[in-house]
């Protein structure tokens, strides 16, 4: 395959990525709420054990997934760019790393959920869920680098649409406000709160976005008339 097919199917990597981490958020149910005690969090992890190490490894597959997406979009912007391609590899770095936030926090998650929730302390069980949940929000800082990178590219170089752009500025803001989850312990912007699913929803519409629209790019005009 050419590189320019390889950059398109992995615009198609990017849908299936999407796909997986949808999956994979809602595979347990509703999670527990900011004002649920230790207690609560331990029975449902118990409870909920098949489907959070299920979750957990569809994150991981998910994960890589992007990674994939996100060599593709490196790709399609190195072209572009020219010479060292010095942002397209920083959007490609800070992609990994936010990633490597995502399954440290579900890892120890995991962990947790696989064996030794059935015998240990309810205080354990609060802090590896509440790990969990600080992995993917502290991802939120290079989501955003990430994000802000891609939108100079968009504007920058005409390679990809610029409505991408504005939808990766509104992934860079709202990964941001995110991270400040950390400062709530409790109500709708604290870790387990609400707005935490915003961040998710906004950066898997973006990814979406990119990914049909790089497939379009990438795809000769005579296909796309014939198809």
């Amino acid at each position: 395959m050419r590189d320019r097919d390889w950059d398109r199917f992995g615009a198609l990597v990017g849908v299936v990525a999407v796909a997986v981490f949808v999956v994979a958020v809602f595979l347990t149910g509703s999670p527990p709420k900011p004002t649920s005690t230790n207690d609560e969090i331990r029975l449902f992890i118990v409870d909920k054990r098949w489907a959070i190490v299920t979750q957990v490894w569809l994150f991981g597959l998910a994960s890589g997934l992007f990674v994939w997406f996100a060599g593709a979009v490196r790709s399609v912007f190195r072209r572009a760019e020219g010479e060292t391609g010095h942002l397209a590899n920083v959007f490609f770095g800070v992609s990994v790393l936010a990633q490597a936030l995502v399954m440290v926090g579900f890892v120890v998650y995991g962990a947790y959920a696989y064996k030794a929730s059935a015998t240990a302390s309810a205080d354990l069980a609060r802090f590896v869920f509440d790990v969990g949940a600080l992995g993917p929000a502290f991802a939120g800082f290079p989501l955003a680098v990430a994000a802000f990178i891609y939108a100079a590219l968009a504007f920058g170089t005409g390679a990809l649409p610029r409505w991408t752009g504005w939808l990766a500025m509104l992934t860079a803001a709202t990964q941001i406000i995110g991270t400040f989850g950390i400062f709530a312990k409790t109500g709708a912007m604290s870790l387990e709160g609400a707005f935490g699913f915003v961040p998710f929803v906004v950066t898997m519409v973006w990814v979406l976005g990119v990914s049909a629209a790089m497939f379009r790019a990438l795809t000769p005009p005579g296909s796309r008339a014939t198809g």
